[in-house]
């Protein structure tokens, strides 16, 4: 019989973009879902100018993985593969929360349910941490969004293209992430708010739970959020990290 490593290993899609696992063609190199290299510590990401310690499960890499990592969102496989998947993928986050040492977990509102029922995974390893999940939700008043003045990086053109984005998503009454390019949306702030009383954060440590991170932005965002709130520490875990 299969383990599930090596079921998952096989992930890869078919002719109708529906996630299957192919044993006999080993096509999985789409996607590595091997936790942290098979060496049991996980992926990394360094995000230029901000101090956020970023920790993945997987990575994923190739033409396809956009569109696999999509499937997954909205689960387009088996459920109880995605469940199977959801308990490995929990096991290893417990090894790196356990290290962590966090009080709260937080995740952004998402249309996809894959990071809630992830982090309900989580949550059934570990109780003892309070969990917050659909907390964090994009502002819906582009007026409130600001810029991080206070960065050596950011250049006069690049402030006046920054808020000239934010002057049309006032206009528009709603901001599009996607209006700026990846580089550049560390320097937005208050793209993201908390949902209840942020003091809730003073002084505790903090993980953000997230499905993918690929620039980072948007988990940039709400670090500077609990920053401001005065946590002591923010972390943050994502399944998978996007690279080209």
């Amino acid at each position: 019989m299969k383990s599930f490593l090596q079921f998952t290993e096989s992930m890869t899609l078919d002719s109708n973009n529906q996630v299957v696992i192919d044993y006999e063609t080993k096509t999985g190199d789409l996607i590595n879902l091997r936790f942290g290299k098979c060496e049991l510590k996980p992926y990394t990401k360094n995000i230029e100018g901000v101090e956020l310690d970023a920790f993945s499960l997987y990575t994923s890499k190739g033409s396809d993985a956009t569109i696999i990592l999509k499937q997954l969102k909205v689960m387009h496989i088996n459920e109880i593969v995605y469940n199977q998947f959801l308990n490995r993928s929990a096991v290893y986050a417990a090894r790196i929360i356990r290290d962590l040492k966090i009080d709260i977990i937080v995740t952004p509102k998402s249309s996809s349910s894959l990071t809630k029922d992830f982090a309900q995974k989580i949550k059934e390893r570990n109780p003892g941490i309070e969990y917050l999940l659909d907390s964090f939700v994009k502002s819906e008043d582009p007026s409130k969004i600001t810029l991080d003045l206070e960065s050596k990086k950011l250049s006069d053109n690049t402030i006046k293209k920054l808020e000239s984005s934010i002057r049309r998503g006032v206009k528009l009454g709603y901001f599009q992430m996607k209006w700026i390019l990846p580089p550049y949306r560390k320097f937005l702030k208050n793209v993201f708010s908390y949902t209840g009383n942020a003091k809730k954060f003073e002084d505790k440590t903090v993980l953000i739970i997230d499905d993918v991170i690929a620039s980072g932005s948007s988990l940039v965002s709400i670090f500077q959020t609990l920053q401001e709130a005065g946590a002591e520490s923010v972390k943050c875990l994502t399944i998978f990290k996007a690279h080209s």
